[in-house]
């Protein structure tokens, strides 16, 4: 597949080939990653150097079998203008192990994450990566005080002014093509996380501050 233009040159220098935009999304936005060559293509631009940050998430599907499996990787870097990956784990189940272990386990790499506890079980069940140096916006909340507002629409709404819609947390992640509203659904639970981030630790860092003024 060509690579999709992504209106970044940068962007297209880390990536080279091997992505597709899917129908329905800007390729500013959003690309998908279902062949063996993409995945190895965002495997390399995810190990450069400069490199020192993404957010992470994970769909899996548990309403319709049994065991349940992973269903999409999201990836988003902010350095590249948050631009979003969607990796389908379905089509490259053998490869996304060996090839994203070294990222996602990478101490050098912090990993922004929403309720990572599933996650980071999911991911080591299907594919032994075990995830390390995460911030999970979620626990962070709660060390905050904010455990009723600690859902990712709350601190949308709470913090970038944003409405996230819900009609897709129990939708089948397993069906291919996804639709334009679960890809859109699927790139925004990562796109504003490194946002929510650098205010979470803004707030906590005030907190630790005056806690040790006293």
């Amino acid at each position: 597949r060509a690579l999709a233009s992504l209106g970044l040159a940068d962007v297209k220098a880390k990536v080279g080939a091997g992505f597709a935009t899917p129908e329905g999304e800007s390729s500013e936005s959003v690309t998908w990653v279902d062949t063996l060559e993409g995945l190895e293509s965002l495997k390399s631009a995810l190990e450069r150097g400069d490199v020192h940050e993404f957010s992470l998430d994970v769909e899996h599907h548990s309403y319709y079998s049994f065991r349940g499996s992973v269903s999409l990787l999201q990836i988003s870097v902010p350095t590249w203008q948050n631009a979003c990956y969607l990796v389908d784990p379905i089509a490259l189940k053998p490869h996304v192990g060996p090839l994203l272990k070294g990222v996602l386990e990478s101490e050098a790499i912090l990993k922004v994450m929403h309720g990572a506890s599933n996650d980071v079980l999911w991911l080591q069940r299907d594919f032994s990566i075990f995830l390390t140096n995460i911030f999970d916006t979620e626990a962070a909340c709660k060390a905050l005080g904010r455990s009723d507002r600690s859902s990712l629409a709350s601190l949308l709404k709470d913090f970038l002014g944003l409405e996230k819609k819900s009609e897709y947390q129990r939708a089948d992640w397993r069906q291919r093509p996804l639709p334009p509203g679960m890809l859109s659904y699927a790139s925004n639970d990562v796109k504003h996380l490194s946002r929510l981030k650098t205010i979470l630790v803004g707030q906590l860092c005030e907190v630790s501050l005056n806690a040790g003024a006293r």
